[in-house]
C-alpha cells in the first residue's frame, strides 16, 4: 500500500480546491453547430461561466473568467486524477484503522469488570493504549507501540 498523504499534500489539495471556481460544476456539451459541436466543457451554471472548454479560448458569453481563474481551474482538474485516488486511499485506510480500534475498544471496554484493582488498572491501560492508537491512526505518524512507546 502506498504511503498516506502528508499534511502538506492535504494542504495542497485544499488550496487547489479553494482556488478553483466556486459553485457546483456540471458537464456541458457544445451545441452551437460550430467546429466544437459535441465536445464537452465544464460549466458553473450559477455563475454563468465556462470553467474550462476544449477549445482553450475565452468567449464573451462565458462570463467573467480571468486567465488566472482559468489556470486555477485547470490545475484543480489536472490534479484531480491523482488527488482523488490518493484521498480515497487515505480515507479507506483511516476508516479501516478506526474500525480496528473500535473493535478493540469494544473487546476491552467490556472487560473492565475485573476482580482486583491491579487487573482493573491493566485493563484501563489497555483501553488507553487503544485510544492512543486511534488518535495516531488519524495523524501522519503512526507509533509502533502504545502510549508509553
Amino acid at each position: 500500500m502506498e504511503d498516506r498523504l502528508t499534511a502538506a499534500q492535504l494542504d495542497a489539495v485544499e488550496a487547489r480546491a479553494k482556488a478553483a471556481t466556486p459553485d457546483p460544476w456540471e458537464k456541458g456539451v457544445d451545441d452551437t453547430g460550430g467546429p466544437f459541436t459535441g465536445w464537452p466543457s465544464v460549466v458553473a451554471p450559477s455563475a454563468d461561466i465556462s470553467v474550462v472548454h476544449r477549445a482553450g479560448f475565452k468567449q464573451e458569453y462565458w462570463g467573467d473568467l480571468s486567465r488566472q481563474q482559468a489556470n486555477a481551474n485547470a490545475d484543480f482538474i489536472a490534479a484531480a486524477r491523482t488527488d482523488i485516488p490518493a484521498l480515497l486511499r487515505d480515507l479507506r485506510a483511516a476508516r479501516e484503522a478506526l474500525l480496528d480500534v473500535l473493535a478493540e475498544i469494544d473487546e476491552y471496554g467490556l472487560r473492565i469488570e475485573c476482580t482486583s484493582g491491579f487487573e482493573t488498572l491493566q485493563e484501563i491501560r489497555r483501553v488507553g493504549d487503544v485510544i492512543y492508537r486511534a488518535r495516531a491512526a488519524l495523524t501522519e505518524e503512526r507509533p509502533k507501540g502504545g502510549s508509553n512507546g
